[in-house]
């Protein structure tokens, strides 16, 4: 299921939250125990994007406890907990038809990157990507990409490159 899709899915269904997880992740140890132990600390907190995984590219903005922030822009979809609330404003505003990636959108609607440290061109986007995201992320990070799986893609790409 595509992102999109699982939105679509938890808005039908009045999911209130669901976790979001790329096809290519690694669940590091002791997933579920520091999951439950880190959203407790994230309890009472307003926040519709939780990352359970993701790559700073500038600092945070807050510690709220020690395991979970206020993140600054933040690249990387490979796991986040999204609430119904989250997945009803990015519906409504209609993110399929913005051509930013996904991890960026995430940032330019969370009103992050303004300085355009990381990136040049959020200033060129935000007038299309409203601010609807108020995202918190757990430190350190409880997912990541798998590694085989990215060499495996890569290694792949390289022979259908060099049988053709």
């Amino acid at each position: 299921m595509s992102h999109f899709t699982i939105w679509h899915h938890m808005v039908k269904h009045q999911i209130p939250a669901a976790l979001i997880l790329e096809d290519d992740f690694d669940l590091q140890p002791d997933f579920a125990t520091k999951l439950g132990e880190y959203l407790e600390e994230a309890r009472g907190y307003d926040w519709n994007l939780m990352y359970v995984g993701r790559s700073p590219t500038e600092a945070d903005w807050t510690r709220l406890s020690a395991h979970v922030v206020e993140p600054g822009y933040t690249l990387w979809t490979v796991g986040y907990i999204l609430r119904l609330e989250g997945a009803k404003a990015l519906l409504d505003a209609q993110v399929e038809r913005a051509f930013l990636p996904l991890d960026d959108f995430f940032s330019v609607a969370a009103g992050r990157g303004m300085d355009c440290f990381y990136n040049d061109k959020v200033l060129e986007w935000k007038p299309h990507v409203p601010v609807l995201l108020r995202p918190f992320a757990l430190t350190p990070p409880l997912v990541m990409p798998c590694a085989e799986i990215a060499r495996f893609r890569a290694a792949r790409f390289t022979s259908m490159r060099r049988s053709r």
